[in-house]
């Protein structure tokens, strides 16, 4: 664990106990974080920090998880301070970035759960049962698709990725992006044969 974050894991179990409560806050101190203010930053980080990541833990249910989105959280705010001179209220602000990088975070990794169970399911097309080499072979199946897919055209990736890892029908997508029922199965088939074409099979 670095030192600042075994610092900041430190911190938040001393003060976790003080997630509740209205807390009151200076009504200049974003305003004073958007002129970079570094001691407004630290008192707003010494402050929110522990809250925010006790309500960021009950989202992802991970305190390690959930230190290292707070620490996103308000390393992004101050890359983005100089927007921030109208906030008026710093702490719904903070919560629904902490929450929104919280969801995001878990839809990342439910997403990398659905490559996986792909990838599984192709490799019993192409491995033998029962391979001594299966489980090296599924990460570098694994790692070969992410490629192969972030270099798809960007709408044939979107449709890809909305059928096969995400479960959606063909007419859900059709709906959703404005295109016919043809041209999505379309690009389904091209990203398949892409697929089919570069995956390694020996």
């Amino acid at each position: 664990m670095g030192g600042t974050r075994k610092f900041f894991y430190i911190f938040f179990t001393i003060f976790s106990v003080n997630f509740v409560g209205k807390m009151s806050w200076d009504p200049d101190i974003m305003r004073r974080i958007s002129r970079s203010d570094q001691e407004a930053f630290s008192v707003l980080y010494k402050e929110f920090a522990p809250r925010c990541a006790g309500f960021v833990q009950s989202i992802v249910h991970d305190r390690e998880l959930a230190l290292d989105i707070t620490q996103d959280v308000f390393s992004k705010l101050w890359q983005r301070r100089l927007f921030m001179g109208n906030v008026e209220n710093p702490e719904t602000f903070l919560l629904e970035c902490a929450k929104n990088c919280a969801l995001n975070k878990l839809e990342r990794a439910k997403t990398g759960i659905r490559y996986a169970d792909y990838i599984r399911t192709h490799l019993s097309e192409i491995t033998p049962p029962h391979s001594t080499e299966t489980v090296v072979e599924e990460q570098l199946l694994y790692e070969k698709l992410l490629g192969i897919v972030a270099k798809m055209p960007s709408k044939r990736r979107k449709v890809f990725l909305l059928s096969r890892i995400h479960g959606l029908s063909n007419q859900q997508i059709s709906a959703m992006m404005g295109l016919s029922v043809r041209t999505v199965e379309t690009h389904i088939s091209h990203a398949l044969a892409t697929i089919r074409k570069k995956l390694p099979r020996e």
